[in-house]
């Protein structure tokens, strides 16, 4: 027979809140990022960070080409490096976003109205220059939580490029 503890004692899940300890998480020190920045690394970099030594990195820099890749291979990529538990599931569902699939007031929107760069007839594009232009768009119009997120982008494309080595050029 289960002995039922009083209401009093339980958490909202059912679970005896006496045995519930919260996850310690280590405070992050980024002197020279913005809270939105600061939060959007958080969430997102944590399984990043800890792969640092994933051989997932260096296949996934060997095999694509983030200067000269369409979607589909970005779709490869991420999935290569998701499954690794080197990007997180945001990371991967921003990289391979397509809004070209999203109708706009019942209309399907062209790639050249919703990309920064010209693709080729394939749809390859240098992504890192898509990312920037897109950070820098969203830092002109002071989308900070926009710009943070396409710094992460640009920080794991990067590090695709460099083939598993964290990017020099971290700075946001």
């Amino acid at each position: 027979m289960r002995k039922i503890l009083p209401e009093a004692s339980m958490s909202t899940d059912g679970i005896p809140s006496a045995s519930f300890t919260p996850p310690v998480i280590a405070p992050t020190v980024n002197v020279s990022r913005s809270k939105a920045q600061t939060s959007v690394r958080d969430a997102s970099a944590r399984a990043c960070d800890q792969a640092a030594g994933s051989s997932a990195w260096r296949e996934a820099g060997q095999n694509y080409d983030v200067c000269n890749m369409n979607l589909a291979e970005m779709e490869k990529m991420t999935t290569q490096l998701y499954e690794a538990g080197s990007i997180s599931l945001f990371d991967k569902a921003v990289l391979t976003f397509d809004p070209t699939q999203v109708p706009v007031n019942g209309q399907q929107l062209g790639e050249d109205s919703i990309r920064l760069t010209k693709g080729d007839a394939q749809g390859r594009r240098d992504w890192i220059k898509e990312f920037e232009l897109q950070k820098a768009r969203a830092e002109s119009l002071g989308e900070t939580r926009n710009a943070a997120v396409d710094a992460r982008m640009l920080e794991v494309l990067r590090r695709v490029k460099a083939g598993g080595a964290p990017a020099l050029n971290l700075a946001v």
